[in-house]
């Protein structure tokens, strides 16, 4: 409900946005136009020709922001991947399942995504991540009963004026890794 609540706020703040931008636009063109044809009756149909372009532009503008803020590609999570991990995503990662980070009232926001990577990779950068001293964790938490899927988990610290939760799990699969990123 808060979300639904918070989408329908942000998506009037936007329209409102872009209202006053189109008719700063529109105004601005409309007065080239006039003063590019000099005469009356041309300037009229140039003028709406120009307010025509500047909304149609701007609509698809805003349209496409909108689309690649609300579902990012796959590369945004294999960034994320790499943010986690301090390495760069294998050649044979691909994303599985994936869900979008959304502000909510307190300003948290959370980024999830599981990527499957081959056999070879997933032991490779276990393995790594073992010997890595920048993570924490290493932990197994199949045994501690948590998640019988889970196999282990790694954490990044993070300066304290940095409020983000930053963690990778190895799924017991041998082929997924969940990766989780938490802003406070």
């Amino acid at each position: 409900m808060e979300l639904l609540l918070m989408l329908c706020l942000l998506g009037m703040s936007v329209l409102l946005t872009c209202w006053l931008v189109l008719v700063l636009l529109s105004s601005l063109a409309g007065r080239v136009a006039r003063r590019l044809t000099a005469s009356g009756g041309h300037a009229l149909r140039w003028e709406k020709r120009a307010k025509l372009g500047t909304m149609a532009f701007l609509l698809l503008t805003v349209g496409a922001l909108l689309g690649r803020a609300l579902f990012p590609t796959d590369g945004v999570y294999l960034e994320q991947f790499s943010q986690v991990s301090l390495r760069a995503a294998p050649a044979s990662a691909r994303v599985v399942d994936k869900s979008t980070p959304y502000l909510d009232f307190q300003g948290d926001a959370c980024s999830y995504a599981k990527i499957e990577l081959s056999r070879a990779d997933y032991s490779a950068l276990l393995a790594q991540l073992e010997a890595d001293t920048r993570l924490r964790g290493g932990t197994d938490l199949a045994a501690e009963g948590l998640r019988s899927a889970q196999k282990k988990s790694f954490t990044r610290q993070l300066p304290q004026a940095d409020a983000r939760h930053l963690s990778l799990q190895f799924l017991g699969d041998g082929r997924n890794v969940e990766v989780n990123i938490c802003l406070s």
